[in-house]
């Protein structure tokens, strides 16, 4: 009998911290950029912003973003590729989408799985560093998950730090950044400077 008891009272105690999880979880407003993502400098590492690259119709409505910036920039010829996606509060149904499971949806082959670490502050950052293929057209994808305290690669960890801001912090607003280049040793070097010269900007329309 009281064994059952026991039983019984830790499943309303577990209970309990579930629903007060989930209010935590859910009960918070969407937290606005510092400043927007159209503050980003236009011309980043000696590299000159060439166009503004608008996503089609399609595409926003599957990712439903707050907010976005998706330019080309241009140095000595070579060209290189910016989309930044940020959610002001991240949900069921509207949360951040990996290039993982998005570039295979259009039409590419990713055929190298690897990362790469960017110098930002005085120490190396792990960002996540793809080769893809469509036909015999071949680029290199870099890309990362950054929000006001967190810069990461994986995108599990990334699961793991939201439920923990949530909880604690009240916050679940997050960006993910993809920089997409030649694939050239060339291109790798250009897309690490251009990611450690880019991430302090975003930083500060994301806040500290």
């Amino acid at each position: 009998m009281i064994r059952t008891q026991r039983a019984r009272y830790l499943v309303t105690v577990l209970l309990l911290l579930a629903t007060l999880a989930v209010w935590r979880a859910t009960a918070h407003s969407p937290e606005p950029l510092t400043a927007p993502l159209e503050t980003i400098d236009r011309q980043i590492k000696n590299w000159a912003m060439v166009a503004e690259s608008p996503l089609q119709k399609d595409v926003l409505q599957v990712l439903a973003p707050t907010s976005y910036l998706s330019r080309e920039y241009r140095r000595n010829g070579r060209d290189l590729g910016l989309l930044i996606v940020y959610y002001a509060n991240q949900h069921s149904g509207d949360s951040l989408h990996s290039p993982r499971n998005c570039l295979p949806g259009s039409g590419w082959v990713i055929w190298n799985y690897d990362t790469a670490d960017v110098p930002v502050g005085g120490r190396a950052v792990p960002i996540n560093k793809y080769g893809i293929q469509n036909g015999s057209f071949r680029m290199q994808v870099l890309y990362w998950y950054q929000s006001r305290k967190h810069i990461l690669a994986s995108e599990y960890l990334g699961k793991l730090f939201l439920m923990r801001d949530s909880l604690l912090e009240r916050t679940t607003s997050g960006s993910l950044v993809r920089v997409t280049l030649p694939d050239t040793p060339e291109g790798l070097k250009d897309g690490l400077e251009f990611a450690s010269a880019l991430i302090p900007k975003l930083q500060l329309c994301l806040g500290h």
